[in-house]
């Protein structure tokens, strides 16, 4: 009988645990703004603001995809977020020759560096590389 209800719990345990981190990822969910991010072709690793790109959008999917339009092409892929780790996968881009591709290269590199990211209030998310460095600044749309 101890057995059984040593089992009963762990799995208890783990069901809770299974819920309560999937549920971390859907507060990205949805459109935001990519309103600053830390150019590869810079040494200075400050983050460069936007500002003239109002058409730059992130997008978090509930299905665990994700969009990225650029002021010319588009990335996608798949995301994993808990309350958080961040990750993408399986990234793909369209490859339209564009005038200006500073932003998007710079996106291309930075995105799969992603591991973590903190969420400010319900307005501003931070994505950071595995040493803590800030890489993207989204805002909600």
């Amino acid at each position: 009988m101890k057995k059984i209800l040593t089992s009963l719990s762990g799995l208890i345990t783990l069901t809770l645990l299974i819920i309560s981190c999937s549920d971390g990822g859907k507060k990205i969910q949805g459109h935001w703004n990519i309103v600053e991010y830390d150019c590869i072709f810079t040494s200075s690793h400050q983050l460069t603001t936007i500002t003239t790109y109002p058409r730059l959008l992130f997008s978090f999917y509930p299905d665990g995809t994700f969009n990225c339009n650029t002021d010319c092409n588009a990335l996608s892929g798949n995301y994993i977020a808990d309350d958080t780790n961040l990750s993408f996968s399986d990234i793909s881009s369209t490859e339209i020759a564009c005038e200006n591709e500073l932003i998007e290269r710079s996106l291309k590199v930075l995105i799969p560096e992603v591991e973590t990211y903190e969420l400010s209030g319900d307005s501003i998310i931070n994505m950071y590389d595995k040493k803590g460095s800030l890489l993207i600044r989204l805002s909600r749309r």
